[in-house]
């Protein structure tokens, strides 16, 4: 690459602006490369001067408006629009994606089954297959069992547990948007802990940053079981760096 498409690289990847593939490689060149790593320093170095700047320039600026006419209100504006956006600039970058957060705390919760009372034998037979399935870890009989029978059109005939097992199984079978809409409407049920946890987890296998974030909000005004790690977790969401 020339010096002029490593600079708008360098300002991509600042301003958040590559894929997660992208960004993958770009550490990696940092890593790797102690000149290109530099650059960046340099660049955040420039933006973080240009930031305390434009700070300095609008508490000057709010101070003097105190004493001038009312039309200085117009620059005094312009000064703090200017310093938002660098604002903006500078803290666009997110230390981990949703998805690398997934990797280390994704687990299956322990779901007591459901003894099955009250169904047709249809569905018994049925979910008795899925138990099965599951407890075997034959992820893909589950969801395959699930379409066959067309069990999206009967599902809320099947004890929640057994919902819970079939989400679980989209979760493994790397079928995330299939898991979410299987465990969304759990959330109004005896098992809210271990489907806010499972779509917690969902959404950020997925990257959906902002989703997961409202999750855990949910997960901690609840005060359950996975509160400490919904706290952890959000930390983490939130957490920023340069490079």
């Amino acid at each position: 690459m020339n010096k002029q498409q490593i600079e708008q690289q360098i300002d991509r990847f600042i301003n958040n602006e590559m894929s997660l593939y992208e960004q993958k490689e770009f550490r990696r060149m940092l890593e790797t490369d102690s000149h290109l790593k530099e650059q960046v320093k340099l660049r955040m170095i420039l933006i973080e001067g240009e930031l305390i700047r434009a700070e300095q320039k609008a508490r000057l600026a709010i101070e003097a408006s105190k004493h001038i006419h009312p039309h200085s209100w117009v620059a005094v504006a312009c000064i703090l629009c200017i310093f938002a956006g660098i604002g903006l600039y500078v803290g666009s970058l997110h230390r981990y994606s949703p998805e690398e957060i997934y990797q280390t705390y994704y687990e299956v919760p322990i779901i007591e089954r459901a003894r099955g009372e009250g169904i047709s034998e249809k569905i018994a037979e049925c979910n008795q297959k899925i138990i099965t399935a599951y407890e075997q870890q034959q992820y893909e009989t589950v969801t395959e069992l699930y379409r066959e029978k067309e069990l999206s059109t009967k599902i809320d005939s099947f004890p929640v547990s057994t919902r819970l097992y079939i989400g679980i199984s989209f979760i493994e079978r790397q079928e995330t948007t299939e898991a979410i809409s299987v465990l969304l409407p759990l959330v109004d049920t005896p098992y809210k802990e271990e489907a806010e946890w499972l779509l917690l987890c969902c959404y950020m296998k997925i990257n959906d940053r902002d989703k997961a974030l409202q999750v855990v909000t949910e997960i901690k005004e609840d005060n359950g079981l996975y509160k400490e790690k919904a706290i952890s977790i959000e930390k983490l969401l939130k957490e920023r760096k340069w490079f």
